[in-house]
């Protein structure tokens, strides 16, 4: 699913912002997230209990927080109303995300948060590639 995931929503995000910050952003995004999540899982997680974390979620959920981010510029600089759609539909869409993250024992609800909030304030930094 994560690599499906990928091939839709980092497609998307390339052809906006191009290909060094697309992969930069999927690095911070990936290991940002881990390295914050292995700084505070002491504060927050059982010592006693132990932690396997594998896969690109946290990664390819910083570029779901690029698309918001992409969204949000677009909707309230250009003061675009199909983004306005566009950005409510999205965040319906994250709402859900993180509903199921929670209930899913298998999924890391910590990774998916702290990948996307990084995707987001990263991508509220990136320059989009010059508009068609």
């Amino acid at each position: 699913m994560n690599m499906f995931a990928l091939w839709i929503v980092g497609t998307f995000v390339e052809s906006i912002i191009g290909r060094f910050f697309y992969g930069l952003i999927y690095f911070l995004s990936g290991i940002g997230a881990m390295i914050i999540f292995t700084l505070i899982s002491p504060y927050i997680i059982s010592p006693n209990m132990p932690i396997l974390l594998v896969g690109a979620s946290g990664a390819i959920m910083g570029l779901v927080g690029v698309i918001l981010a992409i969204f949000i510029k677009f909707t309230y600089q250009k003061k675009s109303a199909i983004f306005a759609q566009k950005l409510r539909f999205l965040l319906f869409i994250i709402l859900l995300q993180f509903i199921f993250d929670f209930f899913t024992p298998q999924v890391s609800f910590a990774i998916h948060s702290l990948g996307f909030i990084l995707g987001l304030i990263t991508g509220l930094f990136v320059p989009i590639k010059s508009e068609n």
